[in-house]
């Protein structure tokens, strides 16, 4: 499986790990484990700069920040900081973090320690 998680006991910040070819159904798999084990409560890192192909375009992805907001509407997930490499990565991490604004902040990064940083000054803003 293209995607790895789990909560960092001593941070707690829900670590996501991206590698290889990702494809919707992995994404949206993903999704329904958040919402199944709650980690949407905590600030989360998905590291995707191990993504090397991403199987899906705009459309998809569209549909994937409404399948989203669907199994967790009922919810005030926290902060996602999301950390890319390359400019098309970067342009869907910022696509998606702009569909899914005004219910859940998303910051896209290049670099992880920038990423981190930026969730701290998140849960010090709630």
């Amino acid at each position: 499986m293209p995607i790895q998680a789990g909560l960092d006991s001593t941070t707690n910040v829900f670590r996501t790990t991206i590698s290889g070819t990702v494809t919707v159904a992995d994404v949206t798999q993903h999704l329904a484990i958040v919402r199944q084990v709650g980690a949407y409560q905590y600030p989360g890192l998905i590291d995707a700069r191990g993504a090397h192909t991403v199987t899906f375009g705009t459309r998809e992805l569209m549909k994937i920040a409404h399948h989203a907001r669907y199994l967790l509407e009922t919810t005030e997930p926290a902060p996602r900081a999301v950390v890319v490499d390359g400019l098309v990565h970067f342009g869907m991490a910022r696509l998606f973090a702009s569909l899914v604004a005004g219910w859940v902040r998303v910051g896209v990064f290049d670099d992880a320690e920038h990423a981190e940083a930026w969730l701290v000054d998140q849960k010090k803003m709630n």
